[in-house]
């Protein structure tokens, strides 16, 4: 453990912790290696990294504590989520990605993650998504991304 927490990455020399670092870094010797995000793309990447980290917040008030807290969680999740998903929609133009032509984004991978993951995810958590054509249309064609569609077989998704 790092920091006394989890998840971590050790890479040759490098020991990191804190999903957003983890995120970053991923990216920054993965597919960002391809095409170097602007410094704004870089802040979209990190805005949905947040919104996904908020995302997971609220979903995990439906799966942790007492079976009361649950509940209460389980009922206000729509509305919580509601709040974060419109700012999503709002980010995402008219391609399936946030700002790339050739591929997901980070960002766009961590809004296909929030939605899809079956823990939590927002369809594992019966959060209807009906109202978000954007982030419909953006977590079809991440699934239909070839890395990810190996990735998810992979992993049994």
């Amino acid at each position: 453990k790092f920091f006394g927490q989890m998840p971590i990455i050790l890479h040759g020399d490098v020991k990191l912790a804190q999903s957003v670092a983890l995120s970053n870094y991923a990216a920054d010797i993965g597919i960002n290696t391809k095409s170097n995000p602007t410094a704004a793309q870089r802040g979209l990447d990190n805005m949905l990294l947040g919104a996904h980290s908020d995302l997971q917040g609220a979903m995990y008030k439906c799966l942790f504590g007492s079976d009361d807290s649950k509940a209460a969680g389980k009922e206000a999740l729509p509305a919580a989520a509601a709040k974060i998903l419109k700012g999503i929609e709002g980010a995402y133009g008219e391609g399936p990605f946030l700002y790339r032509t050739d591929g997901p984004s980070l960002g766009d991978l961590a809004i296909f993650d929030a939605v899809t993951s079956p823990f939590p995810g927002l369809k594992a958590c019966g959060v209807d998504l009906e109202a978000y054509p954007k982030i419909n249309k953006a977590v079809a064609a991440v699934a239909d991304d070839a890395n990810v569609k190996a990735y998810c077989q992979k992993r049994g998704f």
